[in-house]
């Protein structure tokens, strides 16, 4: 998967490029027509027998970027991983894989509120499993 990043006239965009043409299944069309909280807003689109998902990262800095600059502080730890369980329960209740969660720092954005993450439905080997459910907690 191919990562770049494209600014049009008002909005910044994470984009990444699968070398398959996605099929929109239920999982596509859930995250395209449904703003759940915690998610990047995406655009999907396929042509030349690739996949693009244009992620909405206006305003918002990648993990990455914002913590090579400072280090983490427990309180914002806390804060973190607490907004990662209400998006896997989200995804629970939405009947989304949480596989195809993007769960590295450079696909997590923040703004001065809170946590926003990559769900990407077309599966690649830098997908982190996570089994979870809302009965072990």
């Amino acid at each position: 998967m191919k990562k770049r990043y494209q600014r049009s006239r008002n909005h910044y965009y994470l984009v990444l490029e699968k070398e398959k043409l996605y099929r929109e299944d239920y999982q596509v069309r859930m995250i395209l027509e449904n703003e759940i909280k915690g998610l990047l807003s995406v655009q999907a689109r396929g042509m030349d027998e690739k996949s693009y998902f244009f992620y909405d990262i206006t305003g918002k800095e990648s993990l990455k970027k914002q913590y090579k600059k400072k280090t983490i502080l427990q309180e914002e730890i806390i804060k973190f991983l607490k907004e990662l369980f209400y998006i896997l329960e989200a995804l629970y209740e939405h009947m989304l894989d949480a596989s195809s969660l993007l769960i590295r720092p450079e696909y997590i954005f923040q703004n001065s509120e809170q946590s926003y993450f990559c769900y990407c439905p077309m599966k690649s080997e830098m997908y982190v499993k996570i089994f979870i459910s809302s009965q072990n907690f």
